[in-house]
């Protein structure tokens, strides 16, 4: 075992709700499959999207399921605050974390993309109104979760440099524990340390939701030496405040409309989301986590 896993830090893995997007990729029928998977691989942090009341069997079974393996739980919730009370209500102590919304930097910059003009960096480069209706719906979340299951970390994500916008969220009265941030390897030439120097400033714990290689700039075999060089910088960080790493995704989904957006996985699956078989990169982890 490489690298110890408690409440400081954990590796994880995300997956989706049976109902996900178009692909359906993670079917409620192969769910203990999943669960094996993870456990077998060593990790003690599963994230998902919550879904709605179609999935509300899945995650039933779901969550018993993680904590008979001891991995801990991050839900990925939305604004549907009356689904999201029933929910935290029900499972009250018993999820680690929610993330409130997903990458609302997206939603809200102005300029988006790697050619260094409007890159997130700064206020500026950020449409204020959604800003402010990102704030709101943070803040609702958050009033309902910290009611429902106040033992539960509130997450916030945000991605690449779009850092400019965390202080006004802040400043605005958006209530979360954790700052969250999602990586992938076509990032890497700003520098993950320089990045790491800017989040560290807002005081928060960060856990890394989504990380992985991007298709159009990495192959397949570049992902699990890519995986392990990212895992050890991060579990070894001087800031002291990285408390996650979370690989995207757990499998792949083969019936994704975006081709690229299928072969994310570090588990295979037939067409019909059946897991077939393991990649390189969850047999390095395995040896990193066991």
């Amino acid at each position: 075992m490489k690298y110890q896993q408690d409440e400081t830090f954990r590796v994880g893995v995300s997956a989706h709700c049976p109902s996900h997007g178009l692909c359906n990729g993670y079917p409620h029928k192969y769910l203990r499959e999943h669960v094996r998977l993870a456990a077998e691989l060593g990790v003690k942090l599963y994230r998902v999207d919550l879904g709605g009341p179609d999935d509300e069997a899945w995650f039933d079974e779901l969550v018993p399921a993680l904590e008979e393996k001891g991995i801990a739980l991050m839900v990925n919730v939305g604004t549907n605050l009356e689904y999201v009370r029933k929910i935290a209500e029900r499972y009250r102590g018993r999820i680690a974390y929610y993330q409130m919304r997903n990458e609302i930097d997206c939603e809200c910059i102005k300029k988006n993309g790697p050619n260094g003009a409007g890159d997130g960096k700064v206020l500026s480069d950020y449409d204020i109104p959604l800003l402010d209706k990102a704030v709101a719906d943070v803040k609702g979340i958050s009033a309902v979760l910290r009611e429902a299951d106040p033992a539960a970390k509130t997450v916030v994500n945000g991605t690449w440099v779009h850092y400019g916008m965390i202080q006004y969220l802040l400043d605005h009265g958006a209530d979360f524990d954790v700052l969250g941030w999602d990586w992938y390897s076509n990032m890497d030439h700003y520098g993950i340390d320089l990045l790491l120097e800017e989040l560290q400033r807002f005081g928060k714990d960060i856990i890394f939701c989504e990380t992985n290689i991007w298709p159009l700039t990495h192959e397949e075999p570049d992902r699990a030496p890519w995986i392990a060089a990212l895992l050890e910088k991060l579990y070894h960080h001087p800031s002291g405040r990285v408390r996650g790493v979370v690989i995207y995704e757990f499998l792949d989904e083969p019936r994704h409309p975006v081709k690229r957006e299928g072969t994310f996985g570090i588990v295979r699956v037939e067409n019909d989301g059946k897991p077939v078989g393991v990649k390189d990169a969850y047999k390095m982890l395995q040896s990193m986590l066991l």
